[in-house]
């Protein structure tokens, strides 16, 4: 309504956003394909598995349980890994477990910090960091 009463095409406006959103996707496009490439691998080495075996005796005397390392260091990269992290670990211990509530604890309060990195770098053209 605000629109038409000031009298702004607002097909027009529309299709200029339209244009603009299509071309910010293509251009944070290799950005994000290059960060989902770098966590599959990362998952699929075997390194995930190292470093959470590494870190095992660190977190255990704090109370954290061993079982949700692999979150705690896959949530900051990738959502849909952790997501599977997070079936996985609720179909084995439960939703109302120790485990199940923490799990969904941190899935729910956490931001995948290295995909938003990538958005915002790529929007504005950071090419070294």
């Amino acid at each position: 309504m605000h629109g038409w009463l000031r009298r702004v095409d607002l097909l027009e406006s529309f299709v200029s956003g339209a244009r603009d959103g299509l071309k910010l996707a293509f251009e944070l496009f290799p950005y994000l394909l290059g960060i989902y490439v770098a966590v599959a691998v990362f998952r699929m080495s075997g390194a995930l598995e190292i470093l959470g075996s590494w870190l095992a005796p660190i977190v255990r005397p704090l109370g954290v349980p061993v079982a949700v390392l692999p979150l705690l260091l896959v949530r900051p990269l990738s959502g849909a890994a952790s997501s599977g992290i997070v079936l996985a670990l609720l179909h084995q211990h439960g939703p109302d477990s120790f485990i199940g509530r923490l799990v969904s604890t941190i899935q729910g309060s956490s931001e995948t910090t290295l995909y938003v990195l990538t958005v915002y770098l790529g929007a504005v053209s950071v090419r070294r960091s």
